[in-house]
């Protein structure tokens, strides 16, 4: 995944990078900034919401615009966790896809028959195995 902006990343056209791989040392140094911000005014909400959570971030990613290789979500289970429901990858449409998204995250977490066939299309392994990195997707509803 990365961070981009510009472009919708739709056939043909090349998304910019906003930090993240391929940026340079000013537009890096850009985006941590922003991203300091960011992580600085959730700590603050945190701390006055929820006084016996600890505010500071035990692991932090940022990424302004996910996008996946192949432009499409990541919905299943995560390799090796088969209880933890991953829901991901948006490239810019997750939100207006998000009701959708979600109640088909639900059944699969619940182990319910999805609203529509899932298969391999959403899987993370396609991206993991495109790369050499794991196996190809398990057979899906």
């Amino acid at each position: 995944l990365g961070a981009f902006r510009g472009a919708d990343g739709g056939p043909g056209e090349a998304a910019e990078a906003a930090g993240g791989f391929g940026a340079g040392a000013d537009e890096e140094k850009s985006a941590a900034g922003r991203i300091a911000e960011v992580v600085a005014a959730n700590k603050r909400f945190i701390a006055t919401k929820f006084p016996n959570l600890e505010a500071a971030p035990f692991l932090s990613y940022h990424c302004l615009y996910t996008s996946t290789a192949d432009h499409d979500y990541i919905i299943g289970p995560a390799p090796g966790f088969p209880a933890v429901t991953l829901a991901g990858g948006g490239s810019g449409h997750a939100f207006k896809m998000g009701p959708a998204i979600g109640e088909l995250s639900a059944c699969l977490a619940l182990g319910e028959e999805p609203p529509i066939a899932v298969g391999e299309k959403f899987c993370v392994e396609r991206l993991l195995s495109a790369q050499g990195l794991g196996p190809r997707c398990a057979a899906r509803k």
